[in-house]
C-alpha cells in the first residue's frame, strides 16, 4: 500500500493502526514536492470483508504565513493505492467516505518570530469507536473529494519519526506548593505556582520535543481539561502550546498528541478537580528514528553534560526529516544550524545517510529559477540570514559526499551548486568582493553572538559572507574535478583566486595585521579559506590565538560563525587546547554557563535572562569537538567516505580519559585513551574494510608499544613518520591496545 498525504496521516486496516510511526509523512517544500509511504498490510488482511482507513491531520498544509499566499486550500487530502498478489489495485476516487474525527487542531499553526502551532483538541464524546471495522455503517458520511493538483511524488527513504523514548515527570506541583518526587530520579526544585485553583505543574526533568500522554478519571461529560507547555521554569504557557480534552459520559479518558507536537519541561494540567499522580503523564521524545552510532564520555563531568545537552538539543529540533531553529515557536530549518548540527551532531553520532539525502534534496527544492536559494527550507517562508543560510545546498552535499563518499550526492547538487555561485557572482563589485545583494536581514554575517548580530550592512557581515562564498567556491572547485569537470573546475578556481585577493586588500588592517575588527571569526575565516595570503598567514594566526586565549577565552561566535571557527579550529589549526579553555569554564558566555544554570537543552542567546526560547539551535554542533578533537576520530582530507579516516586525539587540559565511538558506512569507529603521569594508553578499533592513520603523542617512536611490542613491529601497523610530537602510523582493519610513555601530564 502507497499512501501520500498533504499534512500527516495514520493507516489502519480492520481496526488495526499499521505500524509504529507517528507524523507521517516527512515534511518538503509542498509547493512542489509530497512524499508517500510504503505500508506492507498483507498481514493484516482476512477473507471477507476488509476495510482500509486513513486518519489525516493537516499539519503543514494549514501553515499560515509559510507557503506565501498559501499553497492548499483543503486541510486534509491524501492519494492511497493499494496493489495486492493476484495482480488487482484499488486506489483513492470519490466512492471513499470521509468524516469529521474527535480530534482538530487547537490555536494556528503560524511560525516567524512571533510564531505559534497551538495544540489539539480532543472531544471524546464524538469519538466512533469502531469507524474502522468493516461492520462499521459508513452511509451516513460523505463522499470523498477529487482534487487536481501537478505535483512531484517521492517515495519517503529516511526513517521515519517515532516515539523514541519515554519520560516521567521528576515532580508535581499543586496550587497549595506541596509536591512529589518519585525514588530513584534527580529532584527538580518546584516551580511557582499559578494561584488559579485546579492547576498541577509536572516537571519533565529537561526539555524535550514529543508528545504527552495524560490519564484522567473522575471527570464530567463535558467537562474539559486543559495543558499548557512551558520550557521557561515559573512559566505556565509559551507560544501558546495549549491542547484541550473533553469528557465524554465515561468521566475517563486519555489525552494524547496525534498530529501536532510541543515542545517543553514544564507541563501545566488544569481542570481535573483531583489531585493527580505521576504515573498519569508520559513525555514521549519524537524524531527521527536514527540508530545512535556515536559516544563520548570522559574524567569531565562538565564536559559529558554538554556533550549530552549538544545532542538533547539537536534530537528536540528534528522532527519530520527536518532540523529546526526551535520546535516551538518558528519550526523552520534555517541553512546555518544545518551545517552545524551535520558535522558536530548528526553524522558523527547516528545513521544519517537516508536523512541527509532528503535534507539536501529539501534545499534543492527551494532554489529559485535565477539560482537564488531561499535561507530556510524546505518551507519557503521568506525568513531572515545570510549567504550561509542559503549556501545549504554546498555545505550540506559537501558534507555529506565528505563522509559516505557517495558520488550519486554530488551529481544531484551539481547544478544547484553551480546556480547558486552564478547568482552570487553577479553581486561581485568592481573592487572584486561580494556585495549586498538583498535587504540588510537577508545578508546577515554571524547571528546571536556575544557582542551582538552582525547585519548585512555591517564590515563584519560583508567580511563573513565574501569568506562563505570563498568557502563554496572551494567546494565546488572540488566537486567538479570529481565529477571529471577539469574546464568548469578551473573556472572557478580563477574566481576563488580572485575573490581571496580582493578580499584581503578589502578587509586587511597592514597596521594590526587582523581583519576588520581583530574578532576571532574575523581572522578564523580568512585563515581557513585561504582569504590570508601566505606572506601575512603567521602574524593574522598569532593575533587570533591572542584574542581567543588571553583577550576573549570563550567562544565570541554564534548561530552562523560556530561551524565554521570549530571546523578551523578542529580540522585545519587543530587547537583543541584553546577550545578546552573556552568550554572548561561556567562563567557567561559558554556553555558550562548554560549547565550551571540548569539548562537542558540550548537557549536561543548565550545571554539567558529573560530569554523565552530555550530550545535552539543557534549553539548545536560541539559535540563534533569532543568526537573529533579529544577523541580524534574525523574526516582524512585526502579520501572520502570514511575508510581511510584520521585517529588523532588530544590529551588537553586536567583530562586524564576520554572514551569516543563514532559511526560511519563500515561500522563503528573508536578511541579510547587514558593516561597517569606521561604514560598514555590508546584502545582503537578500526572497523574492517578501513584503514586509519593513528597519531599517537610520543617524544620518539621508542616510547611507544602496541599489545607489548614495539609499535613499528606490530601486526597491522605501519610507522609513517614523527611529526609535531606525535609518531604517525596507518593502521589495518582491527583492534590494538598502544601505550606511550612520553604523553603530555595533565594539568
Amino acid at each position: 500500500t502507497y499512501l501520500a498525504s498533504i499534512g500527516y496521516h495514520e493507516l489502519f486496516v480492520n481496526g488495526e493502526r499499521v505500524g509504529t510511526r507517528v507524523l507521517s509523512p516527512g515534511v518538503t517544500n509542498l509547493e512542489k514536492r509530497v512524499l508517500y509511504v510504503t505500508y506492507d498490510i498483507a498481514s493484516k488482511l482476512k477473507k471477507g470483508d476488509n476495510v482500509i482507513a486513513v486518519w489525516t491531520g493537516p499539519g503543514w498544509a494549514r501553515a499560515d504565513g509559510s507557503y506565501g499566499k498559501g499553497v492548499w486550500k483543503q486541510d486534509s487530502i491524501f492519494k492511497c493505492q493499494v496493489n495486492m498478489s493476484n495482480g488487482q489495485s484499488l486506489h483513492t476516487d470519490t466512492s471513499w467516505k470521509c468524516k469529521l474525527s474527535s480530534s482538530e487542531n487547537l490555536g494556528l499553526w503560524k511560525g516567524g518570530g512571533r510564531g505559534e502551532y497551538g495544540g489539539e483538541l480532543i472531544d471524546a464524546r464524538n469519538h466512533i469507536a469502531d469507524w474502522n471495522q468493516a461492520s462499521y455503517d459508513d452511509s451516513g458520511w460523505a463522499d470523498a473529494t477529487a482534487y487536481e493538483k501537478s505535483i512531484i511524488m517521492s517515495a519517503e527513504m529516511q526513517e521515519p519519526d517515532r516515539k523514541i523514548k519515554t519520560l516521567t515527570p521528576v515532580s508535581v506541583v499543586a496550587n497549595d506548593g506541596s509536591y512529589t518526587v518519585p525514588t530513584g530520579r534527580h529532584t527538580a526544585n518546584p516551580v511557582t505556582i499559578s494561584k488559579n485553583d485546579g492547576k498541577y505543574i509536572f516537571d519533565m526533568g529537561e526539555n524535550f520535543t514529543g508528545w504527552i500522554e495524560f490519564d484522567m478519571r473522575n471527570g464530567k461529560e463535558g467537562g474539559v481539561v486543559k495543558f499548557y507547555t512551558s520550557n521557561g521554569k515559573g512559566n505556565i504557557l509559551e507560544y501558546k502550546q495549549e491542547s484541550h480534552y473533553i469528557h465524554d459520559a465515561s468521566g475517563t479518558g486519555t489525552f494524547s498528541h496525534r498530529f501536532n507536537y510541543q515542545a517543553g519541561r514544564w507541563i501545566t494540567v488544569d481542570g481535573l478537580g483531583y489531585k493527580p499522580e505521576l504515573k498519569d503523564l508520559r513525555g514521549h521524545i519524537v524524531t527521527n528514528d536514527r540508530e545512535r552510532t556515536g559516544s563520548f564520555v570522559s574524567s569531565k563531568e562538565l564536559f559529558n553534560q554538554i556533550y549530552e545537552a549538544d545532542l538533547r538539543t539537536y534530537l528536540a529540533n528534528t522532527v519530520n526529516g527536518v532540523t529546526m531553529d526551535c520546535p516551538h515557536r518558528e519550526r523552520y530549518g534555517y541553512g546555518e544550524i544545518a551545517l552545524a548540527c551535520t558535522w558536530g551532531c548528526a553524522i558523527p553520532h547516528f545513521e544519517s545517510a537516508a536523512y541527509y539525502r532528503k535534507a539536501c534534496r529539501d534545499w534543492y527544492d527551494v532554489q529559485s529559477e535565477d539560482g537564488f536559494v531561499n535561507t530556510i527550507a524546505p518551507q519557503v517562508y521568506k525568513g531572515a540570514g545570510g549567504t550561509l543560510w542559503s549556501s545549504a545546498p554546498v555545505t550540506l552535499t559537501w558534507e555529506f559526499y565528505r563522509s559516505y563518499g557517495d558520488q550519486k550526492i554530488l551529481e544531484m547538487g551539481y547544478e544547484p551548486m553551480k546556480k547558486w555561485l552564478d547568482y552570487l557572482n553577479k553581486s561581485v563589485s568592481d573592487e572584486g568582493v561580494l556585495v549586498q545583494y538583498t535587504k540588510a536581514s537577508r545578508f546577515l554575517g554571524d547571528w546571536a553572538t556575544p557582542h551582538g548580530s552582525e547585519y548585512g550592512n555591517i564590515p563584519a557581515a560583508k567580511l563573513f559572507n565574501n569568506c562563505v562564498y570563498a568557502y563554496n567556491l572551494n567546494v565546488f572547485v572540488q566537486t567538479a574535478n570529481i565529477l571529471g569537470k577539469p574546464d568548469v573546475a578551473a573556472t572557478y578556481a580563477a574566481r576563488l583566486k580572485n575573490l581571496q585577493k580582493s578580499a584581503h586588500q578589502h578587509f586587511f588592517n597592514d597596521d594590526t595585521k587582523t581583519y576588520i575588527d581583530g574578532r576571532q571569526l574575523s581572522m578564523a575565516f580568512p585563515l581557513y579559506t585561504g582569504i590570508t595570503p601566505e606572506s601575512e598567514r603567521a602574524a593574522v594566526y598569532a593575533n587570533f590565538v591572542d584574542e581567543i586565549k588571553n583577550k576573549k577565552p570563550y567562544l565570541d561566535t554564534g548561530s552562523s560563525g560556530l561551524p565554521m571557527l570549530l571546523k578551523y579550529m578542529v580540522e585545519d589549526a587543530e587547537r583543541a587546547d584553546l577550545l578546552y579553555t573556552c568550554l572548561a569554564r561556567t562563567e557567561y558566555p559558554g556553555y558550562g554557563h548554560f549547565i550551571e544554570n540548569d539548562e537542558t537543552t540550548w537557549p536561543e542567546y548565550w545571554k539567558t535572562e529573560h530569554e523565552a526560547s530555550r530550545i535552539h539551535t543557534c549553539y548545536t554542533g560541539i559535540a563534533g569537538y569532543f568526537t573529533k578533537a579529544i577523541g580524534g576520530i574525523r574526516h582524512d582530507p585526502s579520501s572520502h567516505g570514511m575508510q581511510k579516516f584520521l585517529i588523532k586525539p588530544k590529551l588537553v587540559g586536567d583530562l586524564t580519559f576520554a572514551n569516543t565511538t563514532s559511526g560511519s558506512y563500515y561500522g563503528s569507529m573508536v578511541s579510547n585513551w587514558s593516561r597517569v603521569g606521561t604514560t598514555g594508553t590508546f584502545h582503537i578499533e578500526v572497523p574492517p574494510n578501513t584503514t586509519a592513520t593513528v597519531s599517537i603523542p610520543a617524544k620518539d617512536i621508542k616510547d611507544i608499544t602496541e599489545s607489548g611490542k614495539p609499535a613499528d613491529q606490530a601486526e597491522g601497523v605501519t610507522y609513517l613518520k614523527s611529526d609535531a610530537g606525535h609518531a604517525v602510523f596507518t593502521v589495518d582493519s582491527g583492534v590494538y591496545d598502544f601505550t606511550s610513555t612520553s604523553v603530555p601530564v595533565a594539568k
